[in-house]
């Protein structure tokens, strides 16, 4: 007696090991691929672990949604026909295994002719129509293979023709966009924007960790809380406390803290323009490229990246001002930022994309308008064609939208005057009432809270989105023939900002930043001043007024000198004040000695 060949379904962990197990992209590709040449050996299907998923129900009755699911449906078709016609065994344990998982019931009484049925009647649907429904169909999802003529008729199709389907099936995708434009989601740009969260994450981690002012930090008001739990006495709580702030203190003028808040702003500004010009790229592909097809999948992949972009860039800028770092120049930028990613994702929306009606004939859901829409997919979804940014887009809306009001509202409160005024105000309002300044204190904490929530939800989202891009283009990092000359621009990118970082880190900022200015200025560090020279050795850069007149200063713009004195009676800039003469009468236009900055007006 002739001893069948074994038939196993191999389960793997996830959707990526399953594209990494099987040939080819697509899900007739994989078909193709593992459908036996030698039926006289044993094979395994490699099909992913279903959690529970009902494949009984669901090959039977939703087939074509989600489209990650058709590969599944038809491997264990596959498998049902091979084992039902007897050219292949089982192995007990390996099947029960595999049905705890995708729940098929019995390979001998699962309907796999009916699946391949339902496949090849929506194959027709989608390539065979009219005239007009296929020139409109192509124009969104890319042509229909050349071969699919050959297929064989939905009513004739038995166990023998299996082996018939699978290369005109192929051809069924071999037109159809796959992947994205390496210029909107290739290799470089991956890396890049990896480097970006890193580099961002680096930056406010620290920047969070090093207080802008000791006595108010976190880590100073923690340790206030923890002594008074503990009722230490008052005497040893204010010394430790006073090391603590030392300690801070110290950290904070220390050579890394002073780099790393001098090269976030760099950094602001790089990310600014990064993801700018994604942005300004994603519009441009969408005006000018006229594969429809391409740019469905294009524009996904654009939203995705550019939004990713556009909440890191919002977190370094709440950062920034977080730290009293306001800079109208990295605000607007920002702000220039987020109006174009609530343009493309509102622009980028399913809705925008003329409509077509769903096929009966590719089963009885309400989503699937050809067959073609299972190609892109490939053996798993892609996040580009489910998209996830169209099923979260209310969320994204909503936080950015109250994100960049928060750094509005921050930034417009440093207007010249405005704080001292609100200053001044509140102030008076403490001194009203204890109620009022009750309410104050309890309003200072809403908005910390508030400004915290939006820090956090922000970092959730930006993190989540990482994780999508990671999961559906990472693999493209490994592929050589990705890493074209553009995608090694685009991770130069952050070379200027990383080496920046590094040169400010070993030699200081006094040394980076002072080659870097003209020699009219210089770094100083602030405390440097309380020993400046006297009158005698002054920059020229500053004038000064006494009660003899003004000064010679050398004349900057032809090398001469202005000799002439004014009348020293004559009331000029400056306040007045009294001043003993040798006689000791007042001498009525004496002004007190003033410098006058005029390095800007050169």
């Amino acid at each position: 007696m002739t001893t069948k060949p074994i038939l196993t379904i191999d389960l793997v962990s996830n959707r990526q090991a399953l594209v990494n197990a099987t040939p080819g992209f697509t899900w007739p590709e994989a078909l193709k691929g593992i459908y036996p040449n030698d039926e006289s050996k044993s094979f395994s299907i490699p099909i992913a672990k279903g959690y529970g998923y009902n494949y009984t129900e669901h090959c039977q009755e939703s087939l074509f949604f989600p489209y990650s699911r058709v590969y599944d449906c038809a491997a264990i078709a596959v498998s049902a026909i091979l084992v039902q016609d007897g050219r292949y065994d089982t192995n007990a344990e390996n099947i029960r295994k595999a049905n705890e998982s995708l729940n098929f019931g019995d390979l001998d009484s699962f309907d796999g002719i009916g699946v391949f049925r339902q496949i090849l009647n929506c194959t027709r649907a989608s390539c065979q129509g009219s005239r007009h429904d296929m020139e409109q169909l192509e124009e969104r999802f890319g042509p229909c293979g050349e071969d699919i003529d050959e297929l064989p008729s939905v009513e004739s199709f038995r166990s023998s023709d299996l082996s018939k389907i699978f290369s005109p099936l192929e051809s069924l995708c071999s037109k159809v966009t796959r992947e994205p434009e390496p210029d909107i989601a290739g290799p470089g740009i991956t890396m890049a924007y990896i480097m970006q969260i890193a580099l961002g994450a680096w930056f406010i981690l620290f920047s969070i960790l090093i207080p802008q002012h000791p006595r108010t930090s976190v880590i100073v008001k923690a340790a206030k809380a923890m002594r008074r739990m503990k009722k230490r006495g008052r005497k040893t709580s204010s010394q430790r406390e006073g090391r603590t702030e030392s300690w801070l203190e110290r950290l904070r003028a220390s050579r890394f803290s002073v780099a790393l808040f001098s090269a976030v702003v760099e950094f602001q500004e790089a990310q600014v323009f990064f993801t700018l010009a994604v942005q300004l790229a994603s519009i441009s592909m969408m005006v000018f490229n006229d594969s429809l097809s391409a740019i469905r999948i294009d524009w996904k992949a654009a939203k995705l990246f550019q939004a990713g972009n556009t909440l890191v860039v919002l977190l370094v800028q709440a950062e920034l001002q977080r730290k009293k770092m306001h800079w109208w120049y990295t605000y607007l930028l920002t702000l220039m930022v987020c109006v174009f990613c609530l343009t493309i994702q509102q622009l980028g929306r399913e809705d925008e994309w003329p409509g077509f009606m769903p096929l009966p004939e590719c089963g009885n859901d309400d989503f699937t308008e050809s067959i073609l829409e299972t190609c892109r997919s490939g053996l798993y979804d892609t996040g580009f064609d489910v998209d996830v940014i169209e099923h979260s887009f209310e969320s994204y809306l909503s936080i950015i939208l109250i994100s960049i009001s928060f750094i509005t509202l921050d930034q417009v409160a440093q207007i010249p005057h405005l704080p001292d005024w609100v200053n001044s105000r509140v102030g008076v309002w403490r001194g009203e009432s204890l109620a009022k300044t009750r309410t104050l204190k309890a309003t200072s904490m809403f908005w910390c809270l508030l400004w915290f929530s939006m820090n956090a939800f922000l970092a959730h989202l930006s993190f989540y989105t990482t994780a999508r891009i990671l999961d559906q283009v990472g693999g493209t990092l490994r592929k050589k023939d990705k890493w074209t000359f553009g995608q090694i621009v685009a991770v130069l990118l952050w070379a200027p900002v990383v080496f920046k970082y590094f040169y400010l880190n070993i030699f200081g900022v006094e040394e980076g930043v002072g080659n870097r200015i003209d020699n009219h200025y210089k770094v100083v560090e602030r405390g440097q001043d309380k020993s400046a020279p006297g009158p005698s050795q002054q920059s020229t850069d500053e004038i000064l007024l006494t009660d003899t007149g003004y000064k010679n200063v050398p004349n900057i713009d032809d090398g001469r000198e202005y000799g002439g004195l004014e009348d020293p009676r004559t009331p000029k800039w400056g306040r007045q004040c009294s001043a003993s003469g040798r006689d000791g009468t007042s001498s009525v236009g004496s002004l007190e000695p003033q410098s006058f900055p005029w390095s800007n007006s050169r």
